[in-house]
């Protein structure tokens, strides 16, 4: 089992993930449309400053897409990109 995680965190990083958090986030984004924020906290089990940052940096990256909701502004949407599909594809089977 130590050798299966020790190569997952290997691919991770040379597709440069460097936290598994990121990698989760990237698989749970895979199979649903317009996450809210708050759900990918709960999903993660982390805090919802920790869920925000790490939007924000798969963001940036072209990772996952970052959208509010005209009813309320407030409520943060996360959606997978094409970039971040492929990124995980090999590692989402």
């Amino acid at each position: 089992m130590t050798n299966t995680i020790d190569a997952t965190l290997i691919a991770l990083q040379q597709r440069g993930l460097r936290t598994i958090p990121s990698a989760r986030a990237l698989i749970y984004l895979s199979g649903r449309r317009e996450t809210p924020a708050t759900e990918l906290s709960v999903h993660l089990g982390i805090s919802h400053a920790a869920t925000t940052d790490l939007i924000d940096r798969l963001a940036s990256r072209g990772l996952i897409t970052r959208d509010r909701t005209e009813e309320d502004r407030r409520l943060v949407l996360a959606n997978i990109t094409p970039a971040g599909r492929q990124l995980i594809n090999p590692l989402a089977r």
